[in-house]
């Protein structure tokens, strides 16, 4: 008999006695019942297992990958506390979809998103998937936060100044504008502080500002 057909597949729970479990799937050349010593690809330190029961012997790994998904799924161990899994599996990669991140992993998230540049094809499709949908108060408030403050520079206000280059408002989008600034202004003033860096807001930022556009 050759290696492939002495392969078993099936799905497992490992467990703590009074604690937390965690559903896989695993491919062994022993029987299922005679593979003891092993209790899961879990992450998780602070996760002890020293119990295990099989859920599913299968025909494949292909079999026990679906068999896997469906207790994935039914138990929700992804947001489940009583499960040490940290994403649900699908088809081809782990759902992570209700699992929080820390600030940390957020952040990396952040940074390796920031080293990727964007072909044209992509920037097209997120132009087309943004185009016509309204922008949330605190979505708007959150980017004007995020530019706040910070100085352009030529480049940036070149292509500014080129893309606005010709564009005209009709009246009722003017008279928009006008409210909508005048409804922002209110209650704001400039605060200057001792590197000259300005901001217009309605608290003061800090110790070290002043109110005005230039340090007196």
């Amino acid at each position: 008999m050759s290696q492939e057909y002495s392969k078993h597949h099936y799905v497992y729970r490992s467990y703590e006695p009074l604690g937390r479990s965690y559903i896989g799937k695993r491919t062994c050349l022993c029987l299922p019942e005679e593979d003891t010593n092993y209790f899961g690809s879990y992450s998780d330190s602070e996760f002890h297992p020293t119990q295990k029961e099989i859920l599913a012997v299968c025909d494949s790994s292909e079999h026990a990958l679906e068999v896997e998904i469906f207790f994935h799924w039914f138990y929700d161990v992804a947001c489940n506390k009583s499960f040490a899994n940290k994403a649900k599996q699908t088809s081809k990669y782990f759902n992570v979809e209700g699992v929080p991140k820390s600030e940390g992993h957020k952040r990396k998230i952040s940074e390796a998103n920031k080293s990727v540049p964007f072909s044209e094809g992509h920037r097209s499709a997120l132009s087309r998937a943004k185009k016509g949908k309204p922008v949330s108060e605190s979505c708007r408030l959150s980017q004007i936060a995020a530019v706040r403050g910070k100085p352009k520079s030529e480049e940036h206000r070149r292509k500014i100044a080129e893309a606005n280059t010709g564009n005209t408002q009709g009246s009722e989008a003017r008279k928009v504008m006008s409210q909508k600034r005048t409804e922002n202004n209110l209650g704001r003033s400039w605060w200057v502080n001792e590197q000259g860096g300005t901001m217009f807001c309605h608290e003061c930022p800090g110790p070290e500002w002043q109110r005005g556009r230039k340090i007196k």
